[in-house]
């Protein structure tokens, strides 16, 4: 749990980062061997592309410099919940391993336009056998969430 807290406390300064150049405050870290290999915030607002999130910001540059055979090793780090669209890409590509702060249902109480389904239902329903460890540092990421939409608005 120590490691997961250690690597949750750079996910939030990433996500804090975002937050600071007006950016959804969301960030996600894929790490191999207890190493982070990749280290993506939120790019939905500056490009205009809601597909953007951090979830998927770090698969793709994952794949860039890993290719794709190495997931099944891989942990996932997220600021928040994966949303469907981000949970159904770490599917995709096989990472059976997820750790993340803030609930879906913390994201939605600030605007955020998802889909209230949690990733551990989906888990459960499907069948999937994915290793799922909620609300390391959700309190943090909740304050981010309430900084962000004071400062601009809806997340």
């Amino acid at each position: 749990m120590e490691r997961d807290i250690a690597i949750m406390k750079i996910v939030l300064n990433k996500a804090r980062e975002s937050l600071l150049s007006a950016e959804s405050p969301f960030a996600a870290a894929i790490t191999l061997n207890d190493e982070i290999v990749t280290l993506e915030g939120n790019n939905t607002k500056k490009t205009g592309n809601p597909l953007l999130h951090a979830e998927i910001m770090s698969i793709q540059n994952f794949c860039e410099h890993f290719g794709n055979d190495k997931f099944a090793d891989a942990t996932i780090y997220c600021s928040c919940e994966p949303c469907i669209m981000c949970f159904s890409a770490i599917q995709t590509v096989g990472i059976k391993n997820i750790v993340f702060g803030a609930n879906i249902s913390d994201a939605i109480k600030f605007n955020s336009g998802d889909i209230n389904v949690t990733i551990k239902k989906l888990n459960v329903d499907l069948g999937l056998g994915v290793n799922i460890k909620e609300h390391v540092l959700r309190n943090d990421f909740v304050h981010l969430f309430e900084e962000f939409t004071d400062k601009y608005g809806d997340l």
